[in-house]
């Protein structure tokens, strides 16, 4: 099953959200649903679970800074975590030597307002947290491995 987190989705787009799915013409996607490539119908985080058993990768699109976006990524890790999935949660925003943060973080060693500053959530991303507490939450929940999938720029 193919799936599209309306994440992928801008929300300063006016107007409705329209998308080619599975079909000619168009579908209307909502801002905080998750919807089927194949049918253009809605599907829940526990359906992903269902479309990702046998796979090894579960991809996630989102626009930066939009808490419904964050909040259904942290649904569908929390459904995989459910499923009995082994999940480890890659991040864009962080670069490798912040991997010691984020190590700490899922073991819970570090309070929220110690682990934004050492890993220097500020530097690294820069949005507002607030968007993004929600994976960073079911992740540190469920002990989850997050991994620093950024370079610094003076490795390349």
């Amino acid at each position: 099953m193919s799936l599209l987190l309306s994440a992928l989705v801008s929300l300063q787009t006016p107007g409705p959200y329209r998308l080619g799915i599975g079909r000619r013409g168009e579908q209307v996607v909502a801002v905080d649903s998750i919807a089927s490539l194949e049918n253009g119908r809605v599907v829940s985080a526990k359906d992903i679970t269902f479309a990702a058993r046998g796979k090894r990768f579960v991809y996630l699109g989102e626009s930066h800074a939009t808490a419904p976006h964050q909040q259904l990524e942290a649904d569908v890790i929390q459904a995989l975590v459910d499923d009995g999935r082994e999940v480890v949660v890659g991040l864009e925003m962080y670069t490798r030597p912040k991997q010691s943060w984020l190590d700490a973080w899922t073991a819970g060693t570090l309070e929220e307002a110690e682990f934004l500053a050492k890993s220097d959530w500020k530097g690294q991303w820069g949005y507002d947290y607030a968007f993004y507490r929600p994976v960073f939450e079911a992740a540190k929940k469920a002990r989850l491995p997050m991994v620093a999938l950024n370079v610094p720029r003076d490795w390349v």
